[in-house]
């Protein structure tokens, strides 16, 4: 567990996850398991979904409708969360708080699945892990690269 805030931020090391480069190429079983651990929940604008600093249980994926991620630093920078995306593998994979807030621009639907669900779902199904692993390790290499600069 991260113990400690990290001024590597977690939401914006690589761009926007979306859920279809987690799945695509699942077989149909390992894709009815996935169904099986996701929760359905529903926001209304204007909502905070999670805010800064808290430290998250679970991932989140936008079906429906739109959400506003506010940038803890630098201060008042936002970005546009829309439907397909994933948002919370990192940090809830870390267990490392949220960087940033959370809010629902509109009304949103969204999947949600416990971080004990989804531990549970990549020990389980190994291709799921592999492309977790590989998302996440490209967005630190690309975090890298913006920090450093091309090496």
């Amino acid at each position: 567990m991260v113990t400690k805030y990290s001024e590597i931020f977690f939401s914006r090391l690589g761009g926007p996850i979306f859920a279809e480069r987690l799945v695509s190429g699942l077989s149909e079983p390992d894709r009815q398991r996935l169904g099986t651990i996701m929760l359905t929940r529903h926001y209304e604008k204007g909502q905070t979904i999670f805010a800064r600093d808290s430290i998250p249980a679970e991932i989140l994926f936008v079906k429906e409708g739109s959400a506003e991620l506010k940038c803890g630093d630098p201060p008042g920078r936002t970005r546009l969360v829309t439907v397909g995306e994933i948002i919370g593998l990192t940090e809830t994979l870390a267990e490392a708080k949220h960087c940033d807030t959370l809010t629902a621009k509109t009304d949103c639907e969204m999947s949600v699945i416990s971080r004990d669900d989804l531990i549970w779902y990549l020990r389980h199904t190994p291709e799921a892990c592999y492309r977790s692993l590989e998302i996440v390790a490209e967005n630190l290499h690309m975090a890298r690269e913006l920090a450093i600069g091309d090496y």
